[in-house]
């Protein structure tokens, strides 16, 4: 399994991909640069679990067992909640994700698939806020 990082935005976004065609394709769209696909695709043929081929400042691709694939997208969606926690909650949004962060998490992955085709600031935003909900035990 491949972890490919958009590394063009504010926060980076991290997808999940089992199929190298696809990694390609989404090169392509990240960089809009056909050569930059058909490297990518030369490239992760030679890694093996654990190795990473970053290309600054646009994306890095790393490939990574299937059960391992799980903490970084936990941490893409612990920096996606941190960044929306903290638009609207500012010197509390820490503390707030100490007590959400494994709901938000659980949920993200649930309602995506887990982030089979990744996740959106409003599949996260919508995760915080069934997590905030519950702990006022308002029914969601």
């Amino acid at each position: 399994m491949y972890l490919i990082t958009d590394l063009t935005g504010k926060v980076p976004y991290t997808t999940k991909i089992n199929d190298a065609k696809t990694v390609r394709d989404v090169v392509v769209g990240i960089t809009g640069d056909g050569r930059a696909g058909d490297a990518i695709l030369g490239i992760i043929g030679y890694m093996s679990f654990g190795n990473e081929f970053i290309c600054q400042p646009r994306f890095k691709v790393k490939c990574v067992r299937d059960v391992d694939a799980e903490m970084p997208l936990a941490k893409s969606i612990a920096t996606t909640a941190m960044r929306l926690l903290a638009t609207s909650t500012d010197d509390y949004a820490a503390r707030i994700w100490n007590c959400i962060e494994d709901a938000v998490i659980a949920d993200v992955l649930e309602c995506t698939d887990d982030c089979e085709n990744g996740f959106t600031n409003g599949d996260v935003a919508l995760a915080i806020g069934r997590a905030i909900s519950e702990q006022f035990g308002v029914e969601v």
